[in-house]
């Protein structure tokens, strides 16, 4: 087999369930090429494409052009089976996970983008359940954002599924006993907090959180699927939390990773929304108290991607930069077109007439200045100051920030 329609067959690479998975190429334009992941499925009458298939084809296409997925090129059917087209995954997080952990950004990031996609999922009618999310099935993107592929095991909640074997260290205790009642979106949440866990620890410090589970004699960075499951099932078992484990990492981050691997139900997040949320408002207190109005700002924030309330989906990159997120309620879960954050205005920056009014900024119970008016305007710049914060001038009358630019109602902007 050289070729499936217009895609030509570059080498095999194993299986996905039901499917073949090769890599193959699509011919653009004269000389010019790209590399396609191409799955296809078993050979199957004329007119009935293979079940699993259709069934991978419409969870893509429910959540086509959402930035953290992978694209969906084309499908069809031929004489060596059904077959999808889709994004080749050049680069996976399985791959960069090394021995020592990685940089907290990273683990916001990741815990933002796939957050993102796992929301568009689980908000579909009825929900999606991805149902293997591992370091494998995210491919880190030019530009170093994350994509959600593997849809091999995707279903919605009315559709019965299996849990694959790559699962065994990330599986929701649901998942193993009926006993918890039906998985749902937390079981993602889940998987998806253990990837943040060890990717955070990096895989010196996490095969030593689990000592019943690997063998430290042999130094083996795998350990038997049946010693996971029994982990994941034993829900007097805590987690040791991140910040514990690796000092320095912060904290407010290690508590979103540890309420996403509650295995109590109740203990853990019901939506990524509610997980986005708690991530934009530790971010966004840890970026604002650390600020210094006596001290020169840094140059650029080290929040590259901005910051995502629960009401907030992020734009699509452009090419290989990653972008800042845009405000957008979809009813399905995809975020809307990109939009442009509003300007400031030229005067907003300029020192306060009276020269002698300050502002403070709360968020929650934390508050932070006061800062002179050319501060304020920067933090806000630099995304430090989101929706979520509320401004004064006394710390009596607090103002919410709304938007960025109802920060500079006041000034007749």
């Amino acid at each position: 087999m050289k070729r499936i329609d217009r895609f030509h067959i570059v080498k095999r690479l194993g299986e996905a369930g039901p499917a073949v998975l090769y890599k193959a190429q699509e011919q653009l334009a004269p000389d010019f090429w790209r590399n396609v992941l191409l799955k296809v499925y078993a050979p199957a009458a004329r007119d009935a494409p293979d079940p699993a298939m259709l069934r991978e084809l419409r969870t893509l296409l429910a959540v086509d052009g959402h930035p953290f997925i992978i694209d969906l090129y084309a499908a069809g059917q031929s004489e060596a089976g059904s077959w999808l087209a889709e994004e080749w995954p050049e680069t996976t997080l399985e791959s960069r996970i090394g021995e020592q952990g990685g940089e907290p950004e990273e683990t916001r990031r990741l815990l933002h983008d796939i957050g993102a996609a796992l929301g568009a999922l689980h908000t579909l009618e009825p929900p999606a359940l991805h149902n293997e999310v591992h370091p494998g099935s995210i491919v880190i993107a030019p530009g170093e954002f994350y994509k959600l592929g593997g849809f091999a095991a995707a279903a919605r909640t009315t559709e019965e599924s299996t849990l694959p074997a790559t699962m065994a260290p990330y599986a929701a205790p649901e998942l193993l006993t009926g006993e918890l009642g039906p998985p749902g979106p937390p079981a993602d949440l889940y998987a998806l907090g253990h990837v943040a866990y060890l990717l955070a620890l990096g895989l010196k410090n996490h095969r030593r959180q689990f000592a019943g589970v690997f063998d430290e004699r042999t130094g083996g960075r795998d350990a038997p699927p049946g010693k996971w499951l029994a982990w994941h099932c034993s829900l007097n078992t805590p987690l040791a939390p991140v910040h514990e484990v690796r000092k320095g990492f912060p904290q407010w981050l290690s508590k979103v990773i540890a309420r996403l691997t509650a295995k109590n139900l109740e203990a853990r997040y019901r939506s990524a929304a509610e997980m986005l949320d708690d991530l934009a408002a530790g971010a966004g207190a840890a970026q604002v108290s650390a600020a210094q109005p006596a001290l020169p700002l840094p140059p650029a924030s080290p929040l590259k991607r901005g910051i995502l309330s629960a009401s907030a989906a992020p734009l699509r990159p452009e090419g290989r930069t990653p972008v800042s997120p845009a405000p957008a309620t979809p009813a399905s879960g995809i975020p809307s077109p990109p939009q442009v954050a509003p300007a400031v205005p030229a005067s907003a920056g300029q020192p306060h007439p009276a020269g002698k009014t300050l502002y403070y900024v709360r968020l929650r119970d934390r508050r932070s200045g006061p800062f002179d008016w050319a501060t304020l305007v920067k933090q806000a710049r630099m995304g430090l100051i989101s929706r979520l914060h509320q401004i004064s001038t006394d710390q009596l009358n607090w103002k919410p920030a709304g938007t960025i630019q109802g920060l500079f109602e006041e000034r007749g902007a």
